[in-house]
This record gives C-alpha cells, sequence and structure tokens, in this order.
C-alpha cells in the first residue's frame, strides 16, 4: 500500500517507446542552445535517460552508475543522453559535477515537449519546495537504440524509485 500511494506513477505504457520500432522525432538542445533531434542519434547505438532533476537523489545515484560504465559503454559503441527539463544551469552543473565522457552528454527537454511525444512527463510531479525547477517532470525512463534508432530496450517503471541496473542495459547492448 505505501510503495503505491507514495511511489506509484500510475503510468500507462508509452505507445512510442515499442521494442523494434523507431522512437517519434524528438525535440532537443544542447545545453549550448543548440537544437537537436533523436535522428542525431543514428548511426551509432544509444541509451537515454530521461531523468527527473537534480533534486532526485535517486535519479544522481542512477546515473552516477552509468557514468562509471563510461568505458564498458565506450567499448560497446554506445552513446549516453541524459534528458531533463531542469534549466541548462543546473544541467552544466550536473554535467561538470558528474565529470561527463565525451560519448555522454546532457540535453534540455523545453516544456517536456520531448517527454509528451513519448507520454512519460510527470505534470505536478516536481515534489514542493524544490525552488528553480519547474513544477512538471518527467517518469524516469530507460530507452536503448540501436545503431538505425530503433528500440531495443525500455524500463518505464511504475515506481520512481526503482530504476533498472545498469547490466540490464548492457546485457542488450552486448548482445
Amino acid at each position: 500500500w505505501y510503495v503505491h500511494i507514495y511511489s506509484s506513477y500510475n503510468r500507462k505504457k508509452s505507445q512510442s517507446i515499442i521494442k523494434g520500432h523507431a522512437l517519434p522525432e524528438l525535440p532537443l538542445e544542447q545545453l549550448d542552445g543548440t537544437s537537436t533531434t533523436s535522428a542525431s542519434f543514428v548511426g551509432k547505438k544509444t541509451l537515454i535517460v530521461f531523468f527527473r532533476a537534480n533534486w532526485c537523489p535517486l535519479c544522481m545515484a542512477q546515473l552516477k552508475e552509468i557514468v562509471d560504465r563510461a568505458s564498458q559503454l565506450s567499448a560497446l559503441g554506445v552513446q549516453v543522453r541524459f534528458v531533463s527539463n531542469q534549466s541548462v544551469e543546473h544541467s552544466t552543473e550536473l554535467a561538470q559535477k558528474l565529470d561527463l565522457p565525451s560519448d555522454f552528454q546532457i540535453l534540455f527537454d523545453r516544456d517536456l515537449r520531448a517527454a509528451k511525444r513519448l507520454e512519460i512527463q510527470d505534470e505536478g510531479g516536481t515534489p514542493m519546495g524544490m525552488v528553480g525547477y519547474p513544477r512538471d517532470t518527467v517518469m524516469a525512463t530507460v530507452i536503448a537504440l540501436d545503431e538505425e534508432g530503433r528500440v531495443i530496450f525500455g524500463d518505464e517503471s511504475d515506481n520512481y524509485r526503482v530504476r533498472p541496473h545498469p547490466d540490464t542495459f548492457m546485457d542488450v547492448f552486448e548482445r
């Protein structure tokens, strides 16, 4: 009961994160303000992690676990994209704190445009008192794409406290 009441998104599975299918075009921005889209992921295996924001300790732990696997991911030819709608300033701060390798990048999802296309937005999901952060955020989601941009793995946990262990998607990229 506790987990359901306090940790559940009550989410429905996205109709866009389907194994074997390409994602819809996702409008994103690099931290320097340059526009980009999910089409830029094609040509390289890609791990996309939609995270809530710097205020989320579970997200920070997840991102650190992934950064700790940087050499393994690089050896597999995987580029990593962390995506959030938090401010560019917060994301820049995070990129410096995590000391991101060259194959890693934080992207900005302005107004949750990409999250809404994937149906993973969490309206009103930011806890009260998080000054300087948008009221709305995302439901934590991990997506792995092959070189053609097709989904090979998608984790849409209904419990924001549960995230896939890196071994789960590392195995997918190794196959």
